[in-house]
């Protein structure tokens, strides 16, 4: 009987503090400025592919907290060589570096541009590289990705 209540307080208190956490994310969101379909791609076409790169597939994200589009590519070029055109087309572009993360597996920038997010992570592959770019919209605050 004592087990029972203990299990079902338990229970509760995970269940509650999953309550807070969402509810905390979803009252603090900036709901402000959320961009229409046509906004999104204008962001997304904003992020150009490395030359010599190949669209394998492209995604439509609708999420409570954000909105976004994501392209999977593959490469020929080093994860260096598609981490500097990136650098590059963010400094052309007057991208602002939000955060980054380098590794000998892995790089990863988000940048901001406004009130959209593009998030770059390069991960090697045989013979080239496999990116992840995607253009988001974030109405967290505390998310890495929220910009304005």
């Amino acid at each position: 009987m004592v087990n029972k209540l203990i299990v079902r307080s338990l229970a509760f208190l995970i269940v509650a503090s999953a309550f807070f956490v969402v509810g905390k994310s979803l009252f603090q969101a900036d709901w402000e400025s959320r961009p229409t379909n046509k906004e999104l791609k204008g962001a997304s076409d904003a992020l150009i592919l490395p030359p010599d790169s190949i669209l394998t597939s492209e995604d439509q994200l609708s999420r409570l907290t954000y909105v976004g589009s994501v392209k999977n590519v593959e490469s020929r070029l080093s994860e260096g060589e598609v981490g500097r055109y990136y650098v590059d087309l963010a400094e052309k572009s007057g991208w602002e570096l939000r955060k980054g993360f380098e590794s000998k597996r892995n790089f990863r920038r988000v940048f901001c541009s406004g009130k959209f997010a593009y998030d770059i992570e390069v991960l090697p592959r045989e013979g080239g590289t496999r990116i992840r770019a995607g253009s988001y919209w974030f109405a967290d605050k505390g998310d890495d990705r929220f910009c304005r």
